[in-house]
C-alpha cells in the first residue's frame, strides 16, 4: 500500500471552528467562546472578536486531489487526539452544513457516501450502516488509508509498530470521484498529514 503514496493536502474551510495550517497538512478544531454580544465570539487562542458560528460544529473537510481511479495511499498522525474521523467521501454527498449527533444516528455511512473510521474516547468506530464500536489493544497513533478504486476497497492500517490492518470496506460503490475526508471533531489537538 505504501508504494502508492498520494500527496494529499487539505482544502480550505469556511467553518470558523476549523484552522488549517499554511502548508495545508494540519487541521485543528478551535472552540469559539461567547463574548457578551449576541453576534460575536472570542477564540480561546486569540482575544480578537470573531463572528458568531451560527451552526453546531459537525463538519469535516476534504483533502485534495480527488481520485477517480488507481491505488492511492496517505497517512494521518492522530497521536494527540481523543476524537477524530477520517477516510474517503463522495463530494456530492460530502461535508454538509447539517448538524448531527452520534446518539441520533450518523450521516457517516457508505449509503451516504462516507467510508470512514474514527475514534471516540477509548473506542474506535467503523462507520458501516450501523456503526461498529471496538477498543483496540494497541492504540492507533498514525493511520494509513489505502484506496483501491478499481477493486472498490478502502483499507485502514495502524502504521505504529507493529503495522496491522484496522478495518477494510469492500464492495464500495464509487459512481464518481472521491476525496480524502478529515474531521478533527471537537478535540483541539491536531490531525496531521504525514
Amino acid at each position: 500500500a505504501q508504494h502508492h503514496w498520494a500527496n494529499v493536502t487539505l482544502t480550505p474551510s469556511n467553518n470558523p471552528n476549523i484552522v488549517i495550517s499554511e502548508n495545508k497538512r494540519k487541521v485543528n478544531y478551535i472552540e469559539l467562546l461567547h463574548k457578551n454580544a449576541p453576534f460575536s465570539f472570542t477564540s480561546a487562542y486569540s482575544p480578537t472578536v470573531i463572528p458568531v458560528c451560527t451552526r453546531p460544529y459537525s463538519e469535516g473537510i476534504l483533502g485534495h486531489p480527488a481520485f477517480t481511479s488507481g491505488k492511492n495511499y496517505w497517512e494521518v498522525d492522530v497521536s494527540e487526539k481523543t476524537a477524530w474521523i477520517l477516510g474517503v467521501c463522495q463530494p456530492k454527498l460530502g461535508p454538509t452544513q447539517t448538524p448531527f449527533s452520534l446518539q441520533q444516528g450518523s450521516k457517516y455511512k457508505p449509503a451516504h457516501g462516507y467510508w470512514v473510521i474514527g475514534l471516540q474516547g477509548p473506542s474506535h468506530v467503523f462507520y458501516e450502516e450501523t456503526p461498529i464500536f471496538m477498543t483496540l489493544t494497541i492504540p492507533s497513533r498514525r493511520i494509513g488509508v489505502f484506496l483501491n478504486y478499481e477493486a472498490s476497497t478502502i483499507s485502514f492500517f495502524s502504521v505504529t509498530h507493529p503495522i496491522y490492518l484496522i478495518y477494510k470496506f469492500s464492495g464500495c460503490s464509487f459512481p464518481s470521484e472521491v476525496f480524502p475526508y478529515f474531521n478533527p471533531m471537537q478535540c483541539p489537538r491536531p490531525m496531521t498529514l504525514c
